[in-house]
């Protein structure tokens, strides 16, 4: 039971980790958007 849920865990900090670079690199497109607009 102690490695399923160390499993699940490691699986859940992986997505995490996906899900806060991706949402990263939302910013940055943003910006880089606001940039060109300004330009």
């Amino acid at each position: 039971m102690i490695s399923v849920d160390f499993k699940e865990r490691k699986r859940q900090n992986l997505v995490r980790k996906k899900f806060d670079r991706a949402y990263k690199h939302l910013k940055n497109n943003r910006k880089q958007l606001k940039n060109k607009r300004g330009y």
